[in-house]
Parts: structure tokens; C-alpha cells; sequence
């Protein structure tokens, strides 16, 4: 399954979360903010197509109902999808040379990060 940018984005969200969470929650939670909410509907309903999130029940807020969402795929399971067609073919080696060279071994002090939580980030 291919996920655009804008759907990584989001889907690093519910993977960062590893929750339910209504598109209040999405909003809330998405320091870089969507342009308008539309977008933001547009992108769950893309990932609902395409299987990587699913409806995971209904919250009220306020006088309305709203649905909430949650992953289909932790991220490992969406990268190893995305490398088994390929996976013959591949200098695992070489691999992992590369992501070790993008990767910051040290803790974040923004405090995005537990001690039980994974102990490096991906440079972007």
C-alpha cells in the first residue's frame, strides 16, 4: 500500500498515539495543522479506502456524535509491507548502513520521549 505524504503525516499520528482518536483529536494533536478541515476529511477518508485506519467507535462532543479512528497497521508492519516485494533483493547491510547514517541515537530534551518508549528518532 502506497500512503502520500499527507497520510504519513496523519499516520504518524495515530502510530505516535496508539489510541482511538476523532478528527478533534487529529486536529489537536498536529502541530503543523491542516490548511483547511476538509483536507483533514479527504486524508481519513483516503486512509479508510485504502485500509490503513478503521473506524474504532463514536464519541459526543458536545451535541454531536463523531466517529473515531484508529491504525490498521503499526508502522513496522506498513515498512515490512512495503519491503516484501523487494526483500530478495536486498543488501539488508547496505540497509541498514543507511538508515544508521539518518538516524539520532540521542533523546530528544523536548521530552517527546519515554525511557520505555523508542530511544531514537529518524531525522526528517
Amino acid at each position: 500500500m502506497y500512503l502520500t505524504r499527507s497520510e504519513i503525516k496523519l499516520m504518524r499520528i495515530f502510530w505516535n498515539n496508539n489510541r482511538p482518536l476523532s478528527s478533534g483529536d487529529l486536529i489537536t494533536i498536529n502541530t503543523d495543522g491542516f490548511e483547511r478541515i476538509a483536507a483533514l476529511h479527504s486524508i481519513i477518508n483516503s486512509l479508510l479506502d485504502k485500509g490503513a485506519i478503521r473506524e474504532a467507535g463514536i464519541h459526543k462532543a458536545g451535541k454531536s456524535m463523531g466517529r473515531m479512528f484508529a491504525a490498521e497497521y503499526s508502522l513496522e508492519e506498513y515498512l515490512g509491507e512495503l519491503i516484501d516485494p523487494v526483500h530478495d533483493f536486498i543488501d539488508y547491510h547496505l540497509l541498514f548502513q543507511k538508515i544508521l547514517e539518518k538516524t539520532d541515537f540521542r533523546k530528544e530534551e523536548s521530552g517527546c520521549c519515554d525511557t520505555e518508549e523508542k530511544a531514537f528518532h529518524v531525522a526528517e
